[in-house]
């Protein structure tokens, strides 16, 4: 579907009813209902490595980074709750290290805009870090091109820019509410129709990759 057939589906249908809104506003509203969903589904999945160095304990992530889904590092760079590395770690197996828990020696902590903190950075450590990125901002003039989404994400693409356009009445409740639930809902319904199934990522413990 092209971007502008898509603005003329949301102007038939959940902008019936908003006469004010300009080709501006709906391409504004469809980029943020598109981050909403890029948020919400692995629809664009990115990784970065990022090469620690000791001393340096906070890094910059990328510029598309939206929400984490995991983390990995090499076995031997592991350590326990006093800061010791781990005797006995396979420098060529890969394991998840825990992600915003600041209470684990080997944890990656983002805790400011796009922005990774790590207690124990060794030069040499590499973290792969895997997330779900941003998409590519729709500009005025890309109405020809093509909206990068699977069919799927249509209809509760559709509710959101709808939502964001009652929402931009300053109207409490009613069509905007509905309109959300519907977004919600049809969210709902991909997860559960397995067409876009949630990964599981888990953050073990050092005793879970068999560390005692």
């Amino acid at each position: 579907m092209l971007v502008d057939e898509f603005l003329d589906l949301c102007r038939t249908t959940v902008w019936k009813q908003l006469e004010h809104l300009d080709d501006f506003d709906g391409i504004g509203y469809l980029n943020q209902a598109m981050v909403q969903l890029y948020k919400k589904f692995d629809i664009n999945k990115q990784e970065q490595v990022i090469s620690l160095i000791t001393g340096t304990t906070t890094y910059t992530l990328n510029a598309d980074y939206l929400i984490w889904v995991s983390a990995k590092t090499t076995q031997n760079y592991l350590r326990d709750f006093q800061g010791n590395i781990i005797i006995g770690g396979d420098a060529a197996k890969k394991v998840n290290i825990p992600v915003n828990d600041p209470t684990d020696p080997n944890a990656m902590v983002i805790n400011t805009v796009r922005t990774a903190k790590f207690q124990y950075p060794t030069t040499g450590q590499d973290i792969d870090f895997l997330y779900r990125a941003a998409p590519v901002k729709i500009l005025a003039e890309d109405g020809n091109q093509e909206l990068i989404l699977e069919p799927q994400y249509i209809e509760p693409l559709m509710h959101y820019v709808g939502y964001l356009g009652y929402l931009g009445l300053n109207v409490i409740g009613g069509e905007s509410d509905s309109l959300l639930a519907q977004f919600n809902l049809a969210c709902s319904l991909i997860i559960q129709d397995g067409i876009a199934p949630h990964e599981q990522y888990e953050n073990t413990k050092l005793n879970d990759r068999g560390f005692v």
